[in-house]
């Protein structure tokens, strides 16, 4: 199977295709730079990242609501200045679309590429519904529109969330669950 990648060159394809809607942890769909590696070995290894990164953010204090923070992308103090960054970035400036977790300390991430004016692509929780594309929404609701709550907000004609199921999305579960 030929998949093409934005990945560096370095990086392959190993194993065969997942069943649908499997994706890593029950397959072995996975993009690895380190040729030989199984999808066990890839998921032991993000497994203490993330383990290590909780135990961090805890320990020093800066870990911010939701808690606890463990099995989550995890709200911290510095979110909004990290947001900044990315924002400032070139690569974020050049875009006209955004992928970006749903997650609390992505919210100002969003919230920027809606007032851009840049369409927006958001999984829902564990992919259950797919993916939400927000398009054309109005400067006036970009703060209320990047919030869990706000993506419900739909008007009529554009600005509307949109709920998407696109072929070969399970790839990828959740980044908190590390699957």
């Amino acid at each position: 199977m030929t998949m093409p990648t934005p990945l560096a060159a370095s990086t392959r394809l190993i194993g065969a295709p997942a069943p649908a809607g499997r994706g890593v942890r029950g397959g072995t769909d996975i993009y690895s730079p380190h040729p030989g590696s199984t999808v066990a070995d890839i998921a032991a290894v993000k497994r203490g990242i993330r383990e290590r990164v909780w135990r961090i953010l805890e320990e020093r204090g800066v870990a911010r609501f939701p808690k606890p923070i463990r099995g989550r992308i995890p709200n911290f103090v510095g979110a909004e200045r990290a947001a900044a960054r990315l924002v400032a970035h070139r690569v974020f400036q050049d875009a006209e679309v955004v992928f970006c977790c749903p997650d609390s300390p992505q919210r100002p991430v969003r919230e920027a590429a809606l007032l851009a004016g840049k369409t927006l692509v958001m999984a829902t929780p564990r992919l259950r519904r797919g993916f939400i594309i927000l398009e054309g929404v109005p400067r006036r609701l970009a703060r209320a529109a990047s919030t869990k709550g706000g993506l419900q907000v739909r008007e009529a004609g554009r600005g509307a969330a949109a709920p998407h199921r696109p072929e070969g999305h399970g790839l990828r579960r959740s980044h908190g669950e590390g699957r």
